[in-house]
C-alpha cells in the first residue's frame, strides 16, 4: 500500500510539474505575440488567451486582462470578441466564488451570442450558467440550463460536449440523490 502511495504521489508531482511548464510555455508564447502584434485584433485574442490560460493561476491578473480586452474588442465592435471576453470574466468570477458577478458575465455572453445566433457559444453559455447555479446549489435552475446547452449540442452534433452535459445532469442528479433519472 505504501508503494502505491509514492507512485500516486510522484506521479501527481510528475503532472502537476508537467502542466505547469505547459502553462509557461503558452503563457511565454502569448506574450511574444502580444509584443510583437501592431493590429488590435491579434492583440484582443492573444489577450483573451492569456486571461483564459491565468484564471486558475492568476485570476486577478486574468480579470484585468480581460477588461483590458474587453475594451479592445468594444473599440473593434467585435461582438463574437465580446462574448468571448464576457464568458471568460464569467469563468474567472466564478471560480473565485463571485456568483453574481459570474451570473451577470454570463448572461451578458449569451444575450450577444443569441444575437448573434451562435449556437456553439449559447450552447457554452447556458452550460456555464448551469454551473454557477449548481454551485449555488440552486439545482433546478441549474438542470434548466443545462438541458438547453444539450439541446443545442444535440442539433449540431456534437457527441463529446453531449456526453459532458450528460456528466453535469448526472452529477447533480447525484448530489440531489435523485437517481430516478
Amino acid at each position: 500500500m505504501i508503494g502505491f502511495i509514492k507512485y500516486v504521489s510522484i506521479a501527481t508531482c510528475l503532472y502537476l510539474l508537467a502542466a505547469n511548464v505547459l502553462a509557461n510555455n503558452i503563457t511565454d508564447s502569448l506574450k511574444i505575440v502580444l509584443e510583437t502584434s501592431q493590429h488590435d485584433t491579434t492583440r484582443a485574442m492573444a489577450l483573451g488567451d492569456l486571461a483564459w490560460e491565468l484564471q486558475y493561476i492568476d485570476p486577478d491578473t486574468a480579470l484585468k486582462i480581460a477588461e483590458y480586452t474587453l475594451q479592445l474588442y468594444q473599440k473593434l465592435d467585435d461582438q463574437k470578441g465580446i462574448a468571448t471576453t464576457y464568458n471568460s470574466m464569467g469563468c474567472i468570477k466564478g471560480n473565485i466564488g463571485e456568483y453574481d458577478s459570474a451570473l451577470f458575465f454570463h448572461n451578458r455572453a449569451l444575450e450577444i451570442r443569441k444575437e448573434q445566433n451562435d449556437l456553439n457559444g449559447m450552447a457554452s453559455s447556458n452550460g456555464n450558467l448551469g454551473n454557477i447555479y449548481y454551485f449555488q446549489s440552486k439545482y433546478d435552475t441549474a438542470i434548466e440550463y443545462y438541458y438547453k446547452s444539450l439541446n443545442i449540442k444535440e442539433k449540431l452534433g456534437e457527441n463529446l460536449s453531449v456526453a459532458a452535459i450528460y456528466n453535469n445532469i448526472g452529477i447533480l442528479f447525484a448530489n440531489q440523490s435523485d437517481y430516478s433519472h
